[in-house]
């Protein structure tokens, strides 16, 4: 199956859908783990903070990619399953929701770290 195009043929598996924003969103929470451990250890932020904010970045254009192919009439016939179907939507949403739960967890800790006294 061509990721990159709603032309290709018929996806056969959710994993096909899956593969790539998940495998992004994996790399970008581990790496944000990484950097939370260097944080505590060292006291700032590590210089390759934003290379996990691409990662989840890139995760959630290609789910939203993805997400945007089942507006195509002809390749919203094609999905045979509900499970096809719905991981459409878990490509997109489960990157955003896990995206947006990191930026709001960094949020609160530099908000924390400002007004801590040392």
């Amino acid at each position: 199956m061509d990721f990159f195009s709603p032309n290709s043929e018929a996806p056969t598996s959710p994993l096909e859908i899956l593969m790539v924003p998940m495998m992004l969103l994996v790399l970008g929470v581990f790496l944000y783990s990484a950097a939370s451990r260097y944080i505590e250890a060292e006291g700032k932020p590590p210089k390759w903070m934003k290379v996990i904010w691409v990662a989840l970045g890139l995760s959630v254009l290609f789910g939203l990619q993805r997400f945007m192919f089942t507006k195509d009439i002809l390749y919203a016939q094609t999905l045979v399953t509900g499970r096809i179907r719905y991981s459409h939507h878990a490509g997109l949403i489960l990157p955003l929701i896990v995206t947006i739960g990191i930026g709001i967890r960094e949020y609160v800790r530099k908000r924390a770290d400002s007004e801590r006294l040392y």
